[in-house]
This record gives C-alpha cells, structure tokens and sequence, in this order.
C-alpha cells in the first residue's frame, strides 16, 4: 500500500518558526500603536529648542524642551529643513502629560500611517510564508523528493 507522507508535522515545524518570527515584530509595532495613543490622549504641545542635527540619517534631529519643570530631550524626524535648521532653532513637539519623557515632533498622522503601513507589511509577509509552508509541505513536493 502506497501511504504519502502527511504534510502535517512539517507544516507545525514551519508554521512555529514563522510564528517566531513574525510576533516580535508584530509586538513591537503593536508597542509602537499604544505609545502613539498614549500621546495622542495626554499631548501637550510645547516650543523646543533644536540642540543637535544628523541631516543624513533622515533629517533626524535632537531636541530639548521642558515639561513639569524639567529640562528633557527627544529625538525625530522633524518636518523642517534639516541642512537649513540652525543649532538653537525653535521647533514644535508634543510630549505626553502622563509621561513627560515621551515626545514627537513629527506629525501623529505620518506615524499612524507608518504604523499601518508596518502592519500591512507584516501581514503580507505572514501571508507570503503560510504560503510557502504549504508549497514546500505538499504532497507533490514530498513524493518527488522521495522519488515515487
């Protein structure tokens, strides 16, 4: 009697190892989601003083502003003119009344749509390797290999 091999155990294997690869990252972005809502629920807008600049890594510069009576810094990818932004320029942020330490001074609708655009990429490739497990894990795919 000829019994193919069950694609079962491999398409487990397979299925545990994506799903170990794709949860941090879904995780993290998850993180990310609930750290934007927090701020968007307790922001507070304030003028922060531009302290340092590192134009070639995404116009991303460093900040420092003040919040329940301390001096803190942040960092981002500030919508302004980063090779023209001069040392001790003034730039808008937001931190979070909640917890003073968390600021952006980007826009909450430019990281909401990384956020999602994160979340499709994740979604497409869980999709894209579900797929693969079951390309490789098939019954055809087993029998050639075996040689019958």
């Amino acid at each position: 009697m000829n019994n193919p091999a069950s694609p079962t155990s491999g398409r487990i294997v397979l299925g545990v190892l994506a799903a170990m690869l794709v949860t941090p990252l879904f995780a993290l972005n998850y993180r990310e989601q609930v750290q934007l809502d927090e701020l968007e629920a307790n922001a507070v807008v304030v003028t922060a003083q531009l302290n340092g600049k590192e134009c070639q890594n995404h116009g991303k510069v460093h900040y420092r502003y003040v919040a329940e009576n301390r001096t803190l810094r942040g960092q981002g990818s500030c919508p302004l003119n980063c090779n023209a932004a001069s040392i001790g320029d003034p730039i808008q942020v937001t931190y979070s009344h909640a917890k003073p330490s968390h600021s952006e001074c980007e826009d909450f609708l430019k990281l909401q749509a990384n956020i999602n655009g994160a979340y499709f990429c994740l979604l497409f490739i869980s999709i894209v390797l579900a797929v693969a497990i079951l390309r490789v894990t098939s019954n055809d795919n087993l029998q050639v290999r075996d040689g019958r």
